[in-house]
């Protein structure tokens, strides 16, 4: 449940942020990471929905959602290695003309935003268990 109103969130957010800067908040990446349970069939359909809305490259993100589900821990540092790798993917997937500089300076402020609903979240799963 709690993928979905992110991958919402994200829709929402999505009106508010540059298009041209092809990177995004990652909440529903991040939410993945808090799925008690490895419903793949979910994930895959997941993926292609957000494919649909945020990319041009269908199954994409079902591959890295089924990816990212399999991360066991839920520590700050490795929702810091997965915004990393996700951007610099999409970085070179779409070959942006920004250069490297402009890039760093773009992902320090999705950092940010992505921090800050992981532990949101992760605040929600604590007082939930």
């Amino acid at each position: 449940m709690i993928s979905i109103i992110s991958l919402f969130l994200e829709l929402l957010l999505d009106q508010f942020i540059p298009k041209q800067l092809f990177l995004f908040p990652l909440f529903t990446l991040i939410s993945i990471l808090f799925l008690k349970k490895k419903n793949y069939i979910f994930l895959f359909i997941l993926g292609f929905i957000y494919d649909l809305f945020f990319s041009e490259i269908i199954f994409l993100h079902s591959i890295i959602f089924i990816l990212i589900s399999l991360i066991k821990k839920r520590n700050i540092f490795i929702v810091i290695l997965i915004i990393t790798i996700y951007q610099i993917l999409i970085y070179l997937i779409y070959n942006l003309n920004i250069n490297i500089k402009e890039l760093i300076f773009i992902m320090c402020h999705y950092y940010i935003l992505n921090i800050i609903y992981y532990y949101i979240l992760r605040i929600i799963y604590k007082n939930k268990t």
